[in-house]
């Protein structure tokens, strides 16, 4: 049996499909990168809890729909928790969803705490 050179392996190697952003509440993101869908297990401890609020917003970069928007995943709690802390760029972008979509919200309503965003990636052609 003939040994496979790197470059045959690469070619093989299956690219990542999906791709996590992680929004900080002091406007960090990070992004990690997987092969399957991300589901519950693996955002619970992105985002540090045991229950997942969905809610939607305004992300056009990070869509795969024509409109723009994407859902959202966030601590259910995240408001009942000792100085919640607003996440400033995940807010903007729900308040642009809620503006679009003639949706209201109690005044001053906010999102609070980190948030977890998926996308599927397209591979491009070679």
């Amino acid at each position: 049996m003939k040994n496979k050179s790197m470059s045959q392996m690469n070619k093989e190697r299956k690219s990542p499909q999906w791709k996590l952003v992680t929004f900080h509440e002091d406007g960090a993101q990070f992004t990690t990168w997987h092969y399957e869908k991300p589901d519950f297990k693996l955002m619970y401890k992105k985002i540090g809890t045991d229950m997942i609020e969905m809610s939607t917003a305004y992300i056009p970069e990070l869509s795969n729909r024509k409109d723009g928007y994407v859902d959202l995943f966030m601590d259910e709690e995240s408001k009942l928790k000792d100085m919640p802390t607003v996440n400033i760029k995940i807010t903007e972008a729900w308040s642009k969803w809620l503006a679009k979509t003639g949706r209201q919200c109690l005044p001053g309503d906010f999102i609070a705490g980190k948030v977890c965003v998926y996308q599927k990636v397209e591979e491009e052609a070679a």
